[in-house]
């Protein structure tokens, strides 16, 4: 089902081409002299190429203002009927609180004060007020027209939003690891796509940890988890981004971050780590995005690194420096990992 929040210049084409085509399929159902409906005719034709050259100019830009332009083609449309085509000119007026409804759904809020003076006037023509109309109907319509805008328009526009905020918090919350409040594996993919020549990548492993929990059970290793992740906050910067990659296994995104300054973040990991006093150490393995390579490829190569700090004992961090095809181990100066 189209969602008119998710493509609003798609949905505000679509409302000024629904009501064009509204008029020319039911013009001929009212009572009017033949001139008049070959005004209506074109002046549905002409909503109709105004809508489209409006979304191929700017529509399809990311200012969200400039979709009140299809709303307004609609205004337009009215009130022109009421000039070329007067006899049949009010039985259109309710394509004015159609282009309320996506004034509340689709544009920013508080639009919709803004869009009634124009809606007024809209109204006013196409209900023959140019003629001399009857002033008495118009004053009892005309209000009632606008509490309807308003309440339409303002109340969609509410609707909206709360949809919106929940979308996000949604999004946000399924982008965090409940335990332990990090970004979870689902925000990687978003990460990646802005990753940049220069940035590094460390996967992190907390050794032994499937001892810990058979010996101490899984409360145990829960608040180990848990403890892991502060000292990772606190170890980073402001740019730096945490994230649990899956069971006890982090990953460091570090924007703009040398082989030197990896190895001074590491180390400060450490040693608030080490201070701590927890069951057991952690290792990890380094790698840089560069080359134009890929980001996950980089990801990959962290993974084979923090391996073979696994498989060279441990407690230790691995890393393949650029230009050079064989990885480096450093060894921490931490105790050794079992204890």
């Amino acid at each position: 089902m189209f969602d008119p929040t998710r493509h609003p210049p798609r949905a505000g084409v679509l409302l000024v081409l629904s009501c064009a085509a509204l008029i020319g399929a039911t013009v001929w159902l009212l009572p009017a002299t033949g001139s008049d409906r070959l005004s209506a005719y074109a002046v549905a034709v002409a909503m109709a190429v105004a809508a489209i050259g409006f979304h191929v100019i700017v529509g399809k830009g990311g200012d969200q203002r400039l979709l009140v332009g299809y709303p307004l083609i609609v205004f337009a449309g009215t009130a022109a009927l009421g000039g070329v085509a007067a006899s049949i000119a009010p039985s259109y007026a309710g394509l004015l609180t159609i282009a309320f409804i996506y004034i509340g759904l689709c544009t920013l809020p508080g639009t919709t004060p803004v869009m009634i003076p124009p809606a007024m006037g809209a109204w006013l023509l196409s209900n023959g007020v140019l003629d001399h109309a009857e002033l008495r109907t118009l004053e009892v319509r005309l209000p009632v027209a606008i509490c309807i805008w308003a309440c339409a328009g303002g109340l969609l526009s509410q609707h909206a939003q709360r949809a919106i905020r929940a979308e996000e918090l949604l999004r946000r919350e399924a982008m965090r690891d409940p335990m332990t409040g990090l970004h979870n594996r689902r925000a990687l993919d978003d990460l990646l796509a802005h990753a940049q020549d220069g940035d590094s990548i460390v996967m992190l492993d907390l050794d032994h940890f499937k001892s810990i929990n058979d010996e101490h059970g899984h409360d145990t290793g829960d608040r180990l988890l848990t403890d892991f992740a502060r000292t990772l906050l606190r170890s980073l910067r402001g740019t730096d981004i945490a994230m649990r990659y899956g069971g006890d296994e982090f990953l460091l995104y570090l924007p703009k971050t040398p082989i030197e300054r990896v190895d001074i973040v590491l180390r400060r990991i450490h040693r608030s780590w080490h201070s701590a006093g927890p069951l057991t150490t952690f290792s990890a393995g380094v790698a840089r995005i560069e080359g134009g390579r890929e980001a996950r490829a980089s990801v990959a190569d962290a993974d084979q690194m923090l391996y073979q700090a696994k498989r060279g004992g441990r407690n230790q961090w691995a890393q393949t420096p650029e230009a050079v095809p064989t990885p480096r181990v450093r060894q921490t100066d931490l105790a050794p990992a079992r204890r």
